[in-house]
This record gives structure tokens, C-alpha cells and sequence, in this order.
């Protein structure tokens, strides 16, 4: 939990202090979005999921920052800073603080993005198991782990004007998946609506 906040912190910091290039106007976004969540295995990895498990097994809530390397009025390239919380229906819940770097391209308000990155991930298993205490009774415990974690992200969004702009975006995180005895991997898909707010003046 100390290196997740010690990464937002840092990564506000460089969001602040990051100079904006080519832009008439200040900015200062802070993005929110709810998501989806629907885990996939490394077998069906050809495939996107379908509408129905991404809308039934589990979802989320994101908040994040990003800061611009270039910011111009057809295209910008940036880089995110976000923390994600999500609760996969009798899986697991889970906490993640990422990064990524990013790519939009406006066709008048319309805009296409990708991005490319990684976080912290933590998880904690659900239902609970028994453990032994060392007094020799039992009580319920949690598998918790951790792992650093790739993401991609495709959207599509849509700017109302240079303060708000509204968003739908495909996530994909690569997460270790410890307990399977063949392919050790699984896939997190998301699928985020949200906003993003300029809170400068």
C-alpha cells in the first residue's frame, strides 16, 4: 500500500510540473470512469469478450490524472497516472495504480486513443480460506498477492469543448493467475465509460 501511494505521489508531482507545448489554454485533467470487469485465460485471448461477461462479472470504479508531451488541437500525446479499485464477483477484489503512455487523435470532437503501460497490481482472494492460528484455533483468511502488470487500452471519445469530454475505452491487464498449474496467465478486460474535466480556469 506504501508503494502505491509513493507512486501517486510521484506521479502527481510530474503531472504538475510537466510543461504543456502548443496549447492556448492551461491544463489540469482529472479523469473518472466506472468500468466492467471480465477475466479471460490465455485459450480465448484471440477473442474479445462478449457484452454480457463484460457486464456480469464484476466492476470498478478509476480515477486518474494525465499530463501532455505535446498538446495540440488535432492530436496529443500523453501520459496517465490513475488508481483503480474493482470487485470481480466471488473472485477477488482488487487494487491497482498505473501508468500509461498515450496517443489521441481528434477528427473534429470525435477522438481515437491507445495506450500502452503498466501498474502495481494487489489482489485479495475471495471467499476467504481457514488458517491454523499459532494458538492451535482457526480464522478466515484472505490470499492477498501482487505483481506488476501490462495494460493496453483502446477509446473512443467524444470533447464537448477544451474544459470536459466524455469516453468509452477497452482495457486489457496481463495478470499473473498463480493458482493455475498450465499457462500462469489470465486477462483482466474492462470496459470504461467516463469523463475527463480541465479544473483550470
Amino acid at each position: 500500500m506504501k508503494r502505491i501511494t509513493l507512486l501517486l505521489m510521484l506521479g502527481l508531482l510530474a503531472a504538475f510540473q510537466a510543461p504543456a507545448q502548443s496549447q492556448s489554454k492551461p491544463s489540469l485533467p482529472i479523469t473518472f470512469s466506472a468500468f466492467s470487469i471480465s477475466p479471460g485465460t490465455f485459450l480465448d485471448s484471440w477473442h474479445l469478450p462478449t457484452l454480457p461477461a463484460l457486464l456480469s462479472a464484476g466492476a470498478g470504479l478509476q480515477v486518474g490524472t494525465e499530463f501532455y508531451y505535446r498538446n495540440r488541437p488535432a492530436s496529443q500525446l500523453f501520459q496517465t497516472l490513475s488508481l483503480s479499485a474493482y470487485h470481480q464477483y466471488g473472485v477477488e477484489t482488487g487494487l491497482m495504480a498505473s501508468s500509461a503512455l498515450g496517443y489521441r487523435k481528434y477528427l473534429g470532437p470525435v477522438s481515437l486513443e491507445a495506450q500502452l503501460g503498466a501498474g502495481l497490481l494487489r489482489t485479495r482472494s475471495i471467499p476467504a480460506y481457514t488458517e491454523q492460528t499459532p494458538s492451535g484455533g482457526y480464522r478466515s483468511a484472505h490470499a492477498a498477492k501482487q505483481a506488476i502488470v501490462p495494460t493496453i487500452g483502446l477509446g473512443l471519445g467524444y470533447r464537448v469543448n477544451w474544459r470536459t469530454a466524455f469516453f468509452l475505452r477497452y482495457d486489457l491487464t496481463v495478470q499473473p493467475q498463480f493458482d493455475h498449474p498450465r499457462f500462469g496467465i489470465r486477462q483482466l478486460r474492462q470496459l470504461h465509460l467516463g469523463g475527463r474535466f480541465n479544473l483550470r480556469p
